[in-house]
């Protein structure tokens, strides 16, 4: 069984969209993941 992937050209827009759209959201996971285990933070006031 062969799986062929083809990747379609697209302008240098929508590829910057597409790297800054995957930056935010391994971003988001990384702070999901990094307040879910240690104590609640102190606010500064």
């Amino acid at each position: 069984m062969n799986m062929d992937i083809y990747f379609r050209q697209t302008s240098l827009f929508s590829t910057l969209v597409m790297l800054v759209l995957l930056a935010g959201g391994v971003g988001l996971i990384v702070r999901s993941l990094r307040s879910r285990g240690g104590p609640p933070a102190k606010e500064k006031a």
